[in-house]
């Protein structure tokens, strides 16, 4: 028997160009790059890899003018499937002319214009749809197949009166209701789960979403516990818990439960300190990505006085406990253009690397370059310092 014939040695590089959405999410508020969006169960860009795997290049080049960093560590800092990668933040004169844009799936027609939000959101639920049509019954995978064509992830559970409406997918340790239908072009994330009588259909389920009993998902996505439409190009966060839900400790950049719980044990101790205390003047502003809710900070008294409102935010899962301090959209206007998007697609939250650095307000002049570092995650151990002197921080920062 003669040996197999060994695979050619890769050869060649692949030039990818990631566009520059950023302007144009203000709906879904992704804190990554379009090309790190979620298509199935991977990032787009991801799938782009598994392309560069097939092509057996030796080599990937990524243009990444949006938040270049995060697409550089999403690549593993410059080896992904033993393949050496490259990302530049801008076009050079050595760009080749075939370079594919990575606004689409490997194989698939460039897409129309995208100039609006709405658009974007559009395009992005039928990037979804693509991949779910384009899988293989032959293709190597970890889901399993179950007729007439529904992919089923490792240990997810499905209950035997939910109703599979081909095609559709159901991601690794999610939990599908009875009575629930999912499909036909349905996907549900990993470790979702879909309660019920629910109806999926035309519709995305991100991973670790939850969704509510007879909640009915047509050509919408749920992130969490945001609900963005796709066919009307609106965005709306769903405040009960019984409709839509995130699931698990900070799943899509917000808090888990233990982070809403210590909130509300912060946002009580605020409220007892602040017992016989003269009120202070508060200020008002609506927060980057909020859409009907304002927040207000007092003007006097040490930081867990002042932000006493900010821990319900964290509670209702609306910040953080740590992150960059929010602001609204006229705070952005005075930043350079990098740093804008960087810091505007930051999660936000009560305590933030400015405050541990004796800077509590974003109008201050300093305070830009402290969120700018923090949200660019230079430093794995920033978070880590901030939570060490969380208390501190709050009991004694900001007095005036």
């Amino acid at each position: 028997m003669s040996a197999p014939a060994a695979s050619p040695p890769a050869a060649g590089t692949l030039w990818l160009e990631a566009p520059d959405f950023a302007a144009l999410d203000r709906l879904a508020c992704r804190p990554e790059p379009f090309a790190l969006w979620p298509v199935g169960p991977k990032p787009l860009l991801a799938h782009w890899m598994d392309e560069a795997v097939r092509r057996n290049v030796a080599e990937v080049v990524v243009i990444a003018p949006d938040r270049p960093h995060l697409v550089r560590a999403a690549l593993a800092g410059g080896h992904y499937w033993s393949r050496a990668v490259r990302v530049l933040p801008v076009r050079g004169p050595e760009t080749p002319a075939d370079c594919q844009r990575v606004d689409t799936l490997p194989g698939l027609p460039p897409p129309a214009p995208i100039g609006t939000p709405g658009e974007l959101l559009a395009h992005w639920l039928a990037l979804q749809h693509a991949w779910l049509a384009g899988r293989k019954a032959t293709e190597i995978s970890v889901d399993r197949l179950q007729p007439p064509g529904a992919w089923i992830g490792p240990q997810a559970r499905v209950h035997a009166q939910a109703q599979l409406l081909a095609p559709c997918w159901i991601g690794g340790r999610a939990e599908i209701g009875a009575g629930a239908v999912i499909g036909p072009n349905a996907l549900v994330g990993e470790r979702s789960v879909v309660e019920a009588g629910a109806i999926v259909r035309e519709a995305a389920v991100l991973a670790d979403s939850y969704v509510g009993p007879k909640v009915n998902l047509h050509r919408m996505i749920a992130a969490g516990d945001v609900l963005l439409d796709a066919a009307r190009g609106t965005r709306v966060a769903i405040t009960d818990q019984f409709i839509l839900a995130a699931l698990g400790d900070g799943a899509a950049g917000r808090p888990g439960w233990t982070e809403r719980g210590l909130a509300v044990l912060c946002g009580l101790l605020a409220a007892a300190w602040s017992v016989g205390t003269p009120a202070a003047p508060t200020e008002e502003f609506v927060p980057l990505g909020w859409t009907g809710h304002r927040l207000r900070v007092g003007t006097r008294g040490p930081l867990l006085v002042r932000r006493r409102q900010w821990f319900w935010a964290v509670a209702a899962g609306r910040l953080r406990l740590v992150g960059v301090l929010p602001r609204a959209e006229s705070d952005l206007s005075h930043l350079p253009d990098d740093v804008r998007t960087v810091v505007a697609h930051a999660a936000p939250g009560v305590v933030s690397w400015a405050d541990l650095q004796g800077v509590h307000r974003v109008d201050d002049p300093q305070e830009w370059l402290h969120a700018a570092y923090q949200a660019a995650e230079l430093d794995p151990a920033v978070r880590g310092e901030i939570r060490r002197r969380l208390w501190s921080v709050l009991r004694t920062g900001g007095g005036a």
